[in-house]
């Protein structure tokens, strides 16, 4: 059995490009949960910028304060980019 973690797109690019906040909001959270970078890309990988487990919970918390969601360090780690946890939060958001 592969445990690999996969990278999950966005499902629908033209409904995340619809909410530019929210992918600006979580680009933000990769960079203040990760710290001094030279910027984050939508499909950067959070865990290839430096990402640990301590900093997955730290973004994870910032994602439910700034957006008012519950984003699991789960889907965190499953998503792994700030365009496909962009996506979760956008869903999450619309659900509501």
């Amino acid at each position: 059995m592969d445990n690999t973690l996969s990278t999950t797109a966005p499902t629908d690019p033209a409904a995340a490009d619809a909410r530019p906040e929210v992918l600006a909001g979580v680009v933000s959270a990769f960079e203040e949960a990760l710290g001094p970078l030279d910027g984050v890309a939508p499909d950067d990988d959070f865990f290839e910028l430096g990402g640990t487990s301590l900093t997955a919970a730290q973004t994870v918390a910032l994602l439910r304060r700034r957006f008012a969601v519950k984003v699991t360090i789960r889907e965190l780690f499953n998503a792994r980019t700030a365009a496909a946890v962009a996506e979760i939060v956008r869903r999450k958001t619309t659900a509501s």
